[in-house]
């Protein structure tokens, strides 16, 4: 991978626009690339550099992501080119073909455990420190809640392993070869893997189905604790094992962390989310 601080000459007036989303740009760039575009901003470089960096070392370690190929400065805006998948996430295949819908289960815990087997990065934070910032977003009536988090996670265990910080099925892409390729790593950060698979829980159970979604979306949300779930952290369990206590404890922190994301329509289920780890506790 080279970093190209001098291409700000390049501009997007022939890119094609594949994605926007509320952090990045998608652009076509050549042959089977794309170009992921991030806004300006204080440490924006920095940031972008440290995700490549990380998707670099899970690559050579086997876990399978799209190659990263060069750093850039586009219009004045950071930017990172890397192999194009040209198939859709995950859970599409899921819901599209019900009868892949298990093995798939199976492989989505797997490739999160073998990104666990590797140690972090030296430049990446800690996930207590990430969790930290985004604790710090809480509005003021949820001061308490906050504070019930930072109290936790003084008491958490520390660690190295590589944690993705936001896996789930829609940040997995289907490639030609049927391999998923895990994408999105700007919230990668060092921890202990139960810490990743609490935040992959709260995120799987939070998710409400938009208005107009398909019936198999709506019916995978209705069964998703008794059939996605189990059969997730059983295949991870293959893989390497997993405290499921001190997933549970790290389950409050992360759901009082997602919280203060303010996520739109999720707030309800976060909410008793919170309560019942809350209750769990104190039992």
């Amino acid at each position: 991978m080279t970093n190209d601080s001098g291409s700000d000459g390049q501009s997007l007036d022939q890119a094609r626009l594949l994605d926007r989303g509320a952090q990045a740009e998608i652009y076509e760039w050549g042959d089977g690339r794309v170009l992921r575009l991030i806004p300006q901003g204080d440490g924006a470089a920095e940031m972008l550099a440290r995700e490549a960096s990380v998707m670099s070392a899970a690559a050579a370690a086997g876990v399978p992501v799209p190659a990263v190929h060069e750093l850039v400065t586009i219009e004045g805006r950071p930017g990172l080119v890397m192999d194009r998948v040209d198939g859709g996430p995950m859970l599409s295949t899921m819901l599209g073909r019900p009868w892949r819908l298990l093995p798939l289960v199976g492989r989505f815990g797997m490739i999160q455990a073998e990104i666990h087997a590797l140690d972090a990065p030296d430049e990446i934070d800690n996930v207590q420190d990430w969790s930290r910032r985004q604790l710090a977003k809480l509005a003021v009536a949820d001061g308490d809640l906050g504070s019930r988090a930072e109290e936790e996670l003084e008491r958490l265990p520390t660690g190295r392993s590589l944690l993705h910080g936001d896996y789930h099925p829609l940040n997995l892409l289907m490639a030609e070869s049927g391999e998923p390729q895990v994408i999105d790593w700007p919230a990668a950060a060092a921890g202990p893997p139960e810490a990743d698979v609490a935040r992959t829980l709260v995120l799987i159970e939070a998710a409400e189905p938009p208005n107009g979604s398909p019936i198999m979306l709506k019916l995978l949300g209705a069964f998703r604790t008794r059939l996605f779930i189990p059969r997730y952290l059983r295949a991870y369990e293959r893989v390497r094992p997993l405290d499921r206590a001190l997933v549970e404890r790290w389950r409050l922190v992360r759901a009082i962390e997602r919280l203060a994301e303010a996520p739109p329509g999720e707030e309800r289920a976060l909410r008793e989310m919170i309560q019942r780890a809350a209750a769990s506790e104190v039992r």
